[in-house]
Parts: C-alpha cells; structure tokens; sequence
C-alpha cells in the first residue's frame, strides 16, 4: 500500500492532524470552511552521526582520498547494521507542517 513504513507514518498523520483541525469550532478568518489541508510535512530523524559520516565521506571525495573514503563506508555500514541504531535511524522523531 506504502511504498515504505515512513510514507504509511505521514499519511496517518496528516489525516489524524487535518481531521482534528475540521473539528475546531470555525473562528471566521478564512473566507472556505473546512479548508484545512497541510502544504508540506517534513519528518527529522535522530541520525545526525549518520550525516556526519556521510559529510566526512563527501570530503573525502571531493579530496579524492580513497583510503578514507573507504573507511568512512564502513563505519556507515557498521553503523546502520546495529539493530538498534537502524530502528534509530528509521524512526522519526520531530514533524513540521506547514499549512
């Protein structure tokens, strides 16, 4: 049905969040009634360690030092193939909207 657990997330969201707003009692600033809709929904992880490694691996690139390229893939791969950080990874834990 989704194409991952994180868009099934953003779809339950959005509905649970537009649904409740409809049931706000209307306090006259908006010209349509019921017209609650979320522009963008952007979802924030706990995987900053992870955007750090893949920085480092960026200037390892563009420095072309292959030898630390290579190291910095494994740290990542040795990082999301722990459990428990990949749970971590996946999960998300902050959402903006924008309406």
């Amino acid at each position: 049905m989704f194409e991952s657990r994180v868009h099934g997330f953003q779809a339950w969201f959005r509905y649970e969040v537009e649904t409740r707003l409809k049931r706000l009692p209307d306090l006259g600033y908006e010209e349509e009634k019921d017209k609650i809709k979320i522009a963008i929904m952007t979802l924030a992880f706990n995987n900053q360690d992870m955007i750090e490694l893949l920085k480092d691996r960026g200037n390892a690139i563009m420095k072309q030092n292959w030898e630390k390229k290579r190291q910095i893939e494994r740290k990542i791969i040795d990082l999301k193939n722990v459990k428990t950080n990949y749970k971590r990874l996946i999960t998300p834990v902050h959402v903006f909207l924008t309406f």
